[in-house]
């Protein structure tokens, strides 16, 4: 190893914070420029300058400084907890209030007409469209982050979140339509098919719920973002563990349910869940008052791409250096 490429790479280990790898890039593309003087081939070290190697090479060394420079990942961090502390914020009380609009109970939702509380229902609507943008909005802030770690793996999480809000809306739906089915009882329509329509309704919303919160949060937050911050160490491992132990117990749950060994809001359900919750929580909290780890191996914008150009970096400054 030569004099120039040991240093780059002592300085790389012993500089702390987000811009090392991109840092690494550009130093070897200067040491290029330097040694390619050095050894009489012309050319100006300033601009217009073009660096030894094939233009692919240099294009992709180029690519990945430009792609891994100016995020902030603490910044980044605080509001992807922020928005995922916001879909407890909305997705608890709209469950709330739509229950007590309903007059029933968490596990028995039904359409009781004389218990209706429209209000009740239009606020639970509003703060459920609030958690459609919450939830949405924690994939597309992660995602660039994410994607470090594996492109599949976030679109994949952004897919997710968008299936358990299109879920969110069709129980917005049914239970908006379950609003004005409970306004044409009061206008005099007929009680046994409105209420018929209504009970419908709710079950559906119901079903929403279940395959919503239920299913697709344990694939996605669970299981697919607990592997994501596993992996990256963008929160600590230990804790992205809690994600995958409770995106694979609340997916059991939903198996559970839906094969009516019992009904959701029973003891056992509850229990399954808890990990889930906790997960989701504590990620939130995390990350809102600390923001993602800047010792992660992805907050550099060191991906797979910038790992291709700093080996053609560092193997370019090894072949030409005397």
């Amino acid at each position: 190893m030569t004099g120039g490429t040991r240093s780059i790479f002592l300085w790389s280990r012993r500089e702390d914070g987000h811009a090392v790898s991109h840092d690494f890039v550009a130093l070897a593309i200067a040491v290029q420029r330097v040694q390619h003087v050095s050894h009489g081939q012309g050319g100006n070290v300033g601009a217009g300058y073009r660096s030894p190697g094939t233009s692919a090479q240099n294009g992709s060394m180029e690519r990945a400084y430009r792609r891994g420079y100016g995020m902030d990942v603490k910044r980044t961090g605080r509001v992807f907890g922020w928005l995922f502390i916001g879909t407890f914020v909305t997705s608890i009380p709209a469950r709330l209030l739509f229950v007590n609009g309903l007059g029933a109970s968490w596990s028995d939702m039904r359409f009781i007409p004389e218990d209706i509380s429209t209000t009740s229902l239009r606020l639970g609507a509003v703060l459920e469209f609030g958690l459609i943008v919450t939830q949405i909005g924690t994939a597309l802030v992660v995602y660039p982050l994410a994607r470090r770690q594996s492109e599949t793996l976030s679109l994949g999480y952004v897919a997710a979140r968008i299936m358990e809000s299109v879920f969110a809306a069709i129980g917005i739906i049914a239970v908006m339509s379950a609003v004005s089915v409970a306004d044409s009882l009061a206008a005099g329509g007929d009680a046994t098919s409105l209420g018929v329509s209504g009970d419908s309704l709710v079950n559906t919303y119901d079903w929403a719920f279940q395959w919503g919160p239920g299913l697709v949060a344990g694939i996605g937050n669970g299981l697919i973002l607990g592997y994501l911050m596993y992996r990256s160490a963008l929160v600590p491992p230990r804790m992205a563990l809690l994600g995958l132990a409770g995106g694979t117990l609340l997916i059991v749950n939903f198996v559970l349910i839906l094969c009516n060994v019992y009904e959701n809001g029973d003891p056992a359900s509850g229990l399954l869940t808890l990990p889930e919750a906790a997960w989701e929580l504590s990620l939130g909290i995390y990350c809102a008052w600390k923001g993602f780890r800047r010792q992660s191996p992805i907050a550099d914008g060191y991906t797979a791409e910038n790992r291709v150009a700093v080996g053609h970096a560092a193997a370019s400054v090894t072949a030409t250096s005397p």
